[in-house]
């Protein structure tokens, strides 16, 4: 990457002192790289071409300059081609705006009068962003002619009305951006191919859909401005908003462009259809002459749902040939030599995902490609596991583990504020910025970063990127702080404008009026959910009623997601004043089966937390009913029909949370307990369970928990080995002294191998867990520890004593209580015969 820097000779000294700062060889200054004397319209022409960001250091001397007036004039121009990918004007006196061309006042101007340090870090943050954008753009289009065949079919059939929008699914790294700009270049040539791009997170309503469509429209829009438009738009009847949202998409027609929103979360409900914003927006769309929006998203919509006037297409993994024409293309564009047996082998390795293509060719380039077939394990974890195992295999320096936990703090941040977050040199940042992005941790869009989506619920739970309480203080503090002075004087981009706000409200430091005005509900949802992940759930409680107070604001999701979480947390804090309001807000919306299975999930986990499984598992039961194929039920129900000793129910649920994707360990957990309760001595020779215990095996190490060895040890009791489960369950107990499951499976090891002093031992310790205190681990725990004591009182013949534990209302059914009184019964006749 390289930077040419245009300034008027009376600004010399300031821009060679920036010039210091940047690394040799990364820009064109006029004292170091022009011919000493030659300064003319053809050394510029050449410097240029050779740059790749053109910085323009505005003064009132500069903007009366020929030899600036000729720079920018060119740099424009090389611009409009291609050659020089970020124009970057920053104002060095106070009257520089004022004076500036109308043409550069169309690009993000630096407005502040900043120091020479301050604009190195601004050089800095936009020749990583920039490198980024373009390695990632100069991917080559091979194959996929079936699905654009589907598209041409579908905007070009007479009897459909003219297409509004492409609606293009798939895994992420699978090329539907890139399917996107071959369809409009092939179809519709005249729109650009440098696409604006929005992302919709989840719980986005009609407010944050019209704001996220904003700055794609206006990005260099100032804050001043857009506290006009929201004012405007806040003021608007809920039917005239949706038209406000889908002429503002339409607006990119007459710039000759068409808009790529990616759907996180956002765009679909659960059942696969638009969300009913997304849909009255895109009813309201114009489509001509081109489509002006393409939604890619990770999942297709079911038929039943699709627009007749949106165009659809789903890609898949390549074929062998197509796949082997992309890797050929690839390594040859990249120098490396390969023979035929080689492509071959590389074309296996990629499975038939473009993006795997890519990643092979970089690691032949950091290895050689004799080395990378010889050792390509770090490729196959990366490419089976793009998260936690793949995050877990990088070794991360100290300056990358700051990025990477200030990243998590909060949605995303440019440069100079990265660098005042993480307080750590700007040189610093920027090598561990590179790496990052070269390891595709981080993503770069425009000037800021962000932590890959694949990868950020891995970082988040990844302990090298967990700050302490004073870490988290001091980079929120900072990120606030910096943000609020930059939003004052211009010159934080307007995509840190949600970073502002929740970094702001996260640190309490109050934030400018100017940013205040602009704070949606939303803001305090996104905030909710961190806090209760970080387990402060008093904190997630205040901002689910900051948000619920705000509601008339909120999109219908977001309503019921600020319920969920307030009955979640209050019922982890066992506060029903609280978990009665969000119930009661709740029934309050209608008849909606997404508002109602919300409400029995909520009644569910509240009986779940109180220990009596039998009630909750009627509300999880009805949750699944209203909402099928819904994880968080089904992920419930499996942990619930296990401690019940409902197996093939147990596995069932397990099973189908696992083939919606998840990655969970402790589904895995489930899924290996109930198999080895079902196989009992089967156990050990089932090739299934084995592969099973493999992954709970890799997971377990990553998350320092004690899953696998716990396990291990109850498939060593119910298969006979008890020396083997002993030693086993000793060593799940070291890593983690305090987990109940493990201490529960000691107990029953040690009755197994009649130890009953020891296995009392544990069995205090088990009920001291679950009866002494609220916390919200205690009483789910006392139905399972009530029947190991059970089974101890029957192994030490104290049957009276073992019956007497089934009289427990709520905790046992009446089959339940019969059927381990009837054991029971078995047990004493054969102990007095």
């Amino acid at each position: 990457m390289r930077v040419f820097l245009s300034h008027s000779s009376v600004d010399k000294g300031f821009v060679e002192a920036v010039a210091h700062e940047l690394k040799p060889g990364t820009y064109e200054l006029d004292s170091e790289t022009f011919d000493a004397g030659i300064l003319n319209s053809a050394a510029i022409i050449k410097a240029l071409n050779r740059a790749d960001i053109f910085c323009i250091f505005l003064s009132g001397p500069a903007i009366d300059s020929h030899y600036v007036d000729f720079e920018t004039g060119l740099a424009i121009e090389l611009a409009a081609r291609g050659t020089i990918q970020r124009i970057l004007p920053i104002c060095l006196d106070e009257t520089s705006f004022q004076r500036a061309s109308s043409v550069l006042k169309l690009f993000n101007i630096v407005r502040k009068q900043i120091s020479p340090e301050s604009a190195a870090r601004l050089i800095q943050g936009t020749m990583i962003s920039v490198g980024s954008e373009k390695q990632m753009g100069a991917h080559p289009f091979i194959g996929r002619e079936r699905e654009i065949e589907a598209l041409e079919a579908q905007t070009a059939d007479p009897n459909r009305p003219p297409s509004k929008a492409l609606y293009v699914s798939g895994i992420y790294g699978s090329g539907r951006r890139t399917l996107v700009r071959k369809f409009y270049s092939d179809q519709f040539p005249e729109v650009n191919q440098v696409f604006p791009k929005v992302s919709i997170p989840s719980d986005v309503g009609i407010e944050e859909l019209f704001r996220l469509v904003l700055f794609a429209a206006h990005p260099n829009i100032s804050v001043k401005n857009l506290q006009a438009y929201d004012l405007d738009f806040s003021m608007q009847a809920p039917e005239k908003k949706a038209k406000t949202v889908a002429d503002l998409i339409s607006s990119f027609i007459s710039q000759g462009e068409a808009l790529i929103m990616e759907d996180e979360g956002g765009l679909l409900e659960d059942s696969g259809d638009f969300t009913p914003d997304a849909e009255s927006v895109i009813k309201e769309i114009a489509n001509r002459p081109h489509p002006p929006l393409a939604v890619v998203a990770r999942r297709m919509m079911p038929m039943r749902f699709r627009r007749n006037d949106v165009a659809y297409a789903n890609l898949t993994s390549f074929d062998h040939k197509t796949s082997r024409r992309l890797m050929s293309k690839v390594i040859s564009a990249a120098g490396i030599s390969a023979n035929p047996a080689q492509v071959d082998q590389l074309t296996e390795m990629s499975e038939g995902h473009p993006y795997n293509h890519y990643r092979i060719v970089e690691e032949i380039q950091a290895r050689t490609l004799d080395v990378f077939l010889a050792e390509a394990d770090e490729f196959y974890i990366w490419k089976h596991r793009q998260g936690t195992e793949y995050l877990h295999q990088i070794e991360l320096n100290d300056d990358e583990r700051k990025v990477v936990a200030v990243l998590t703090m909060v949605p995303s941040l440019d440069f100079e504020t990265l660098v005042a977050g993480c307080d750590l040199a700007p040189e610093q940042v920027a090598k561990a910025l590179e790496r990052l992005i070269d390891l595709h941790v981080l993503e770069t869009a425009g000037s800021v970063y962000k932590i890959a989506p694949p990868l950020r619920i891995a970082a988040e739970k990844d302990p090298r990127a967990a700050a302490s309480t004073s870490e988290v203080r001091r980079a929120v503090s900072a990120i606030a702080d910096g943000l609020n002075v930059r939003f004052g004087d211009g010159t934080a981009p307007i995509q840190l404008l949600d970073t502002a706000i929740i970094s702001s409200i996260d640190s309490g430091i109050e934030a400018q009026s100017y940013v205040s005005a602009l704070i949606l509900p939303s803001h305090f949802v996104w905030l909710m959910k961190e806090k209760y992940d970080q387990g402060d759930y008093t904190e997630a409680i205040r901002l689910a009623k900051e948000a619920l107070n705000r509601s008339e604001r909120l999109s219908f999701k977001g309503r019921v997601t600020a319920c969920r979480y307030l009955c979640l947390a209050a019922s982890r804090r066992f506060d029903d004043d609280e978990f009665t309001r969000g119930i009661e807000l709740l029934e309050g919306y209608g008849g909606d089966a997404f508002a109602q299975s919300n409400i029995n999930f909520l009644k569910g986990f509240r009986e779940r937390l109180k220990g009596n499984l039998p009630i909750a598992e009627n509300f999880f039961r009805e949750a699944y009913r209203l909402s099928p194929g819904s994880a968080s039920p089904a992920r419930e129900l499996a942990s619930i029909c296990l401690a019940r000793g409902l197996l093939e129910d147990a596995e069932s649920f397990a099973r189908e949370v696992l083939a919606a994707g998840s990655t969970n360990s402790f589904i895995y957990d489930v899924l290996a307990a109930a198999l080895i309760r079902k196989l009992g001595k089967n156990a050990q020779e089932n090739w299934e369970l084995q592969d099973i215990l493999g992954k709970l095996e890799v997971l377990s190490a990553e998350d320092g928990r004690s899953f696998f060895l716990t396990r291990r040890a109850e498939l060593e009791l119910v298969t006979g080995d008890i020396s083997g489960a002993t030693n086993t369950i000793r060593s799940a107990l070291n890593m983690t002294p305090n987990v109940f499951e493990a201490h529960r499976i000691s107990a029953q090891i040690l009755i197994a191998a009649r130890r009953f002093g020891p296995a009392q031992t544990e069995l205090n310790w088990m009920r001291e867990r679950t009866t002494q205190g609220r916390s919200d681990e205690s009483r789910q725990n006392y139905r399972m520890y009530l029947e190991t004591q059970a089974e101890f009182f029957t192994e030490t013949h104290d049957f009276g004593k073992a019956r007497a534990i089934f009289t427990k209302a709520n905790l046992f059914t009446d089959g339940e209580i019969s059927e381990a009184r009837r054991k029971i019964d078995t047990a004493e006749a054969y102990f007095r015969k």
